[in-house]
């Protein structure tokens, strides 16, 4: 763990994961599109999965919520709260991937390792997740897979 991650690689990570969301926000876009109810793999509010898979109304704008919130720390638009900081610091999750260090735990649990990444901004709030939580029941994970 204390080596220093490869920057192209991580910089792709970044990009995947960026993409995925992207994608995400297409495909819900096309699922909410369809009217008919024939062999859905992912239904939309008004049709049933052909697998058994029961979706409350409402997945898909609550998972695309999950993913903006994902977006918008992988950017850096919002940070992680770290708890050695003061409120209104978090951790800059984009420029962790930008510019990688070594992952030091002791490091990070003192303080010194988060300091490269540690910016004044909002942090992100759990309201996107509760609510996907709350949706999915005991499910949230396993729907995080399969909606992935």
């Amino acid at each position: 763990m204390n080596q220093t991650p490869d920057a192209a690689r991580a910089k792709a990570a970044k990009e995947h994961y960026l993409a995925m969301i992207a994608e995400n926000r297409r495909f819900w876009a096309l699922v909410a599109a369809e009217t008919d109810n024939d062999r859905e793999w992912v239904p939309n509010d008004s049709q049933t999965s052909a697998l058994g898979i029961v979706l409350p109304p409402g997945t898909g704008d609550t998972w695309l919520g999950v993913l903006a919130d994902g977006e918008a720390l992988l950017q850096g638009r919002i940070l992680i709260p770290y708890w050695r900081g003061p409120e209104g610091q978090g951790i800059n999750l984009g420029k962790m991937f930008d510019t990688p260090a070594p992952i030091s735990i002791t490091g990070w649990a003192q303080g010194w390792a988060a300091v490269p990444y540690i910016e004044q901004g909002p942090v992100i709030n759990d309201t996107s997740l509760r609510q996907f939580e709350a949706l999915m029941g005991g499910n949230a994970g396993l729907m995080m897979v399969f909606l992935n």
